[in-house]
C-alpha cells in the first residue's frame, strides 16, 4: 500500500510537470492573438509581419501577399478582434487556433477561422516564439 501511494504521487507530480509547458503554450498564444490586434490598433503593420514565420505557406500565398491582405485590412478597418479562441492541438512545435476574427470600422467583416480562411490559424514554434505559418499547402 505504501508503494501505491508513493507511485500515485510520483504520477501526479509527472502529470503536473508535462501539462506546464502545455500551459504556458496555450496562453502565450493567446497573447500572440492578443498582441496582433493591438499591433493592428495602432497601424504598426511591421509588427505583425515580424510574427510570419520565414518559411509561411498557405494555400499558395506567402508572406508577400499576406502584407497585402493586412494593408487592404487596416485601410478599410480600424479595429480586429479575436473571439471565442480555442486551441485546438498543441505539439512540440505546431498549433492549430480557432477563433472568430472580426474586423469592424465603418463597415465589419466577420470570418470563422480556419474555415473561411485560415491563413492566421496555424502557427509553427520557432526559438521558443510562436510564428504563423500557414498550412503549408503550396
Amino acid at each position: 500500500m505504501k508503494y501505491i501511494l508513493i507511485l500515485l504521487v510520483i504520477l501526479s507530480i509527472a502529470g503536473c510537470d508535462v501539462s506546464k509547458p502545455k500551459e504556458a503554450d496555450n496562453y502565450n498564444i493567446k497573447e500572440f492573438y492578443n498582441q496582433i490586434s493591438y499591433d493592428f490598433l495602432l497601424y504598426e503593420l511591421d509588427d505583425i509581419y515580424d510574427k510570419y514565420s520565414d518559411d509561411f505557406m498557405h494555400n499558395g500565398r506567402t508572406i508577400w501577399t499576406e502584407e497585402d491582405w493586412w494593408r487592404d485590412k487596416r485601410e478599410n478597418y480600424s479595429q480586429l478582434t479575436f473571439d471565442n479562441l480555442e486551441i485546438n492541438s498543441v505539439g512540440d512545435n505546431f498549433a492549430e487556433v480557432s477563433f472568430i476574427v472580426t474586423f469592424t470600422g465603418e463597415s465589419e467583416e466577420i470570418y470563422q477561422e480556419p474555415l473561411t480562411f485560415g491563413n492566421l490559424s496555424y502557427l509553427h514554434k520557432e526559438g521558443g516564439r510562436w510564428y504563423i505559418y500557414g498550412n503549408q499547402i503550396d
